[in-house]
Formats: structure tokens, C-alpha cells, sequence
């Protein structure tokens, strides 16, 4: 199987603003140039390992231990979305023996020594850490110090390691250079199964920007959460060349170059990195009821940390792996079918919410530019997902209340994404609308909106004081 660029052809549509949206953070994430692999501990545990369910190992840094909303951050927030992913995914296969992060050396001159699971240097670094974080001994292996002519000495004993269905996560609470433009958090893979090449460490720093105007950790915390820990679990661009297959085969070859070019013509050149794994593939054809789907493209927006690292925005909506987080997120059958596509884990593909978004709409939605599918559809049939009717509202498939949201630019659009007409821009030069800025690849869409002309509303679209307002205005 191979993760494959699509160059695809296409024109897009657009749209204007006339209500407050909620806001969507694009997700951003910095990407692990080199990874690390563990050590496997030479001692088989003395534990016995039959359990194969994923279990986290939480280690909470002092900038979180210390905050005063500490206990309920953890209990509402990391427990129930480590608590989802535990629930979800089983590892496949633990060996049975510990894995011990690999202790540094100065110039990264040394070597491995299997028989006492230690790093043999001419000097030992005492620290190693995983994003902003040390990773304290117990995870560790030991290290000697190479005395030429006499017996190597000692400077660390090995630590106790991470157990074989055990996932070590760092979690801080931090502001840092990463935390700008609305950043909600983001997750650092740090450490790799030496035979499985499962990721079993990982960092994740939550912006306290985004926590602290949080009056109370709602819905949308807890599914930035379960997005960031599906990054520290496999959903991470640089984490793609690792697949397996069912029989623990690699997917790819170990190479750096992993990627097949296929071309699509559509109308204006565009390039689209595309997932063809076979239970993704399947969940998705079922999905969009589109039998002959040849792949599930990721995201082609956002710059480095957002684009190929998510699943594409335009075809997913609120699915949890799309690139921005918004408390309206969806997990899917999609996202497991994703997990069990790794090879790394026994996947429950039930254990999901409703995701509506794209369903039986068909392989013009999936395959094709949103301007190509509503221009299929405009005559006689639904846009849905998309508008082209500033203004108009809706009840979205989540059941809440949406806008047609255009945007007017100060300058002519890009061709591929000019969409709209002079009917949908009353009479306006078209060149200059768009759809929501994002993304979406600026195609106009129902957005979710929380004030409607001046009128603050909530977001069930089922409310019947909602609807009053917006229809009286």
C-alpha cells in the first residue's frame, strides 16, 4: 500500500459573511525530522503481559501539576480522552518485554550494548527529553562511559522502561513560540517500538491562552484532546512511512521516497497527497456511497504542520482528524479504520459518534472540486454541504444552526477559486467572493453561527426561541 499524490485538476466556489461563526483553530504541529526507535529491555518482565488494550501512562509537568484547574483539567479533559482511545484500540502483538528510551551521548558518539541494555559513550548526557519536557530515569537505559584499556564505567542504570501495551505521554502547559495564531495544543512524536516501529512517547503542550478562556472544559477540550492524541498515536505524516500491514509487513519501503504521483484532470492544476489504505478505502466508499473512490485525500492547506497530516477539511467537515478542532467534532469510522491501517493496533470501528458529514453524496462530492459538484447539482437538487445563497439559513447535519457564509476580498481570487455568480453576489463582480476563509478550499458552506444580525443565539438549530430569532431577525 502506498500514500500516493493525487495531482488533481479543479475550480472552487465561494461565499460573503453576514454573522459571527464559531471559531475553528487550525490544528498546527511541528514534525519529527528524525525519530527515535527504543531499546528493548534484554529481561523479559516479570509481569505477565496477556493484556493487549492500550493503556497511557500520563506524565503531567509542574506547569500543570501547579495550575490551580489542575485536577478538574484531568479529569475532565485527559481522562476521558485517553479513556476514549483505551477503549478503542488494543496494541497488536506486545512483545512482552519493556521498551527504555536511549540515553544521549555528547557528538552522538557511542553504541548500544544489547546484553545490559545500555548506551556505551565516550561521555554520558544526563538529559534527554521529548518536546519541552526531561524524561526522568525510570524510562531510560543505562550509561557507560568507554575506558579505553580498562572496564567501561557506569554514569545511569537502566530504568524500569514503558511497558509493551503502554503509551508514555508528557502533557504541558506552556507558552511557547508554537502557541501563536489561536493555537489550541500540539503534539510531539518522540519515540518509536524498536521491531514494531509503533509510537510509544510522545509530548503534548496545551496553549494557556486556549485553556484560560475557558470558563469550564466543555465538549471542545476534550475533543482537542482525543485530536491530539490521535496525532501521538499515528496520525502524523512523518509516522506514514512506519505502516504495517496485517501480516506486521511494512507498507513502504525504508526509504525516504514512500510517494506514488497519480494524476487527476479537473480543471486547474493542484496537488493532493492521498491515503489508499484498504480499511480507510472501504469505510470510505461505504461512507460517501461512492463504490469506485481510489484514495482519501489529506489536507492541501494550512502550511507545514496542518497540510498532509489530516484528513482533507472539504470532504470530512467535522471529523476529528481534519485540521481544525471545533467543539462540533466527530470521531469516525474513518479515523479508526485509519488506526487499524496502521498495523500497530486491534482497532473497535463501533466506537464512534454519528458523523453525517459527505454521507451518500456521492462520487462527485468525493472525487471531484466543490465547484464541479454543485454545478452538477444546481439544477433541481441539493448543494448540501455547500450554499450559494448568502445569508440563507440552515439546519447543518449536527443539528445546529447555520449561515450560507461568503466573504468579499479586497482583491480578484485566484481562478481556482472563483465559484459564485452574479446571482449569488447580487449583481457584485463575483471574482472577489469566496467561501470562509480556511481549509475548505474556500468553497461556501453552512457555517455554525452563534449570532444571527446582532442576536446572540445558541447552537441547537431545534430551539425553538433560536429559530424565532432568525427568522424575525
Amino acid at each position: 500500500m502506498k500514500i500516493c499524490i493525487l495531482t488533481t485538476f479543479f475550480v472552487v466556489i465561494i461565499i460573503s459573511v453576514i454573522s459571527h461563526s464559531r471559531s475553528e483553530r487550525i490544528c498546527k504541529r511541528p514534525i519529527t525530522k528524525h525519530l527515535r526507535h527504543a531499546v528493548l529491555s534484554s529481561t523479559v518482565s516479570k509481569r505477565s503481559y496477556t493484556e493487549t488494550g492500550l493503556r497511557f501512562e500520563v506524565v503531567y509537568s509542574q506547569n500543570v501539576i501547579s495550575w490551580s484547574r489542575f485536577h478538574s483539567f484531568k479529569m475532565s479533559v485527559m481522562d476521558a480522552a485517553t479513556g476514549f482511545w483505551e477503549k478503542s484500540l488494543s496494541v497488536k502483538e506486545p512483545s512482552g518485554k519493556n521498551s527504555l528510551i536511549k540515553r544521549n551521548c555528547l557528538y552522538d558518539v557511542g553504541y548500544v550494548n544489547a546484553e545490559n541494555d545500555a548506551v556505551h559513550c565516550n561521555r554520558c548526557l544526563k538529559e534527554v527529553t521529548c518536546g519541552n519536557y526531561s524524561i526522568p530515569a525510570k524510562y531510560l537505559t543505562g550509561c557507560y562511559e568507554i575506558h579505553y584499556g580498562s572496564e567501561d564505567v557506569r554514569i545511569y542504570e537502566k530504568g524500569e522502561g514503558i511497558q509493551p501495551n503502554k503509551f508514555l505521554l508528557f502533557v504541558d502547559r506552556m507558552s511557547d513560540e508554537m502557541c501563536q495564531d489561536s493555537t489550541a495544543a500540539y503534539t510531539i512524536v518522540c519515540e518509536l517500538h524498536e521491531e514494531t516501529e509503533r509510537p510509544i512517547a510522545a509530548y503534548i503542550n496545551f496553549c494557556p491562552q486556549y485553556l484560560d478562556e475557558k470558563e469550564e472544559f466543555d465538549e471542545e477540550t476534550v475533543v482537542t484532546a482525543v485530536h491530539e492524541l490521535g496525532h501521538a498515536l499515528g496520525f502524523s505524516s512523518e509516522l506514514f512511512p512506519y505502516f504495517r500491514d496485517e501480516y506486521g509487513n511494512p507498507r513502504t519501503k525504508r526509504h525516504p521516497k514512500t510517494i506514488d504521483r497519480y494524476f487527476h484532470t479537473w480543471a486547474v492544476l493542484q496537488v493532493v497527497d492521498t491515503l489508499i489504505l484498504p480499511t480507510v478505502l472501504h469505510e470510505a466508499r461505504i461512507h460517501y456511497n461512492c463504490p469506485h473512490l481510489d484514495g482519501v485525500d489529506l489536507e492541501n492547506e494550512g502550511g507545514e504542520g496542518t497540510s498532509g497530516t489530516h484528513f482533507e477539511k472539504r470532504l470530512v467537515g467535522n471529523e476529528v482528524m481534519s485540521g481544525s478542532t471545533s467543539r462540533s467534532l466527530r470521531v469516525s469510522r474513518l479515523t479508526l479504520a485509519f488506526f487499524k491501517d496502521t498495523g500497530w493496533y486491534d482497532v473497535d470501528l463501533n466506537a464512534t459518534k454519528n458523523w453525517e458529514y459527505g454521507k451518500n453524496l456521492g462520487c462527485d462530492f468525493v472525487m471531484k472540486s466543490c465547484y464541479e459538484y454543485m454545478e452538477r447539482n444546481r439544477y433541481g437538487k441539493s448543494l448540501k454541504p455547500y450554499c450559494n445563497e448568502i445569508g440563507v439559513r440552515r439546519c447543518t447535519d449536527i443539528k445546529t444552526n447555520g449561515i450560507c457564509y461568503i466573504v468579499k476580498h479586497r482583491n480578484i481570487l485566484p481562478r481556482e477559486f472563483q465559484y459564485l455568480t452574479r446571482d449569488a453576489t447580487y449583481g457584485e463582480d463575483p471574482r472577489y467572493y469566496s467561501g470562509k476563509p480556511g481549509l475548505y478550499d474556500y468553497c461556501p458552506l453552512y457555517t455554525e453561527v452563534d449570532n444571527f444580525l446582532g442576536n446572540p443565539i445558541t447552537a441547537s438549530c431545534e430551539d425553538e426561541e433560536n429559530n424565532q430569532r432568525m427568522t424575525t431577525g
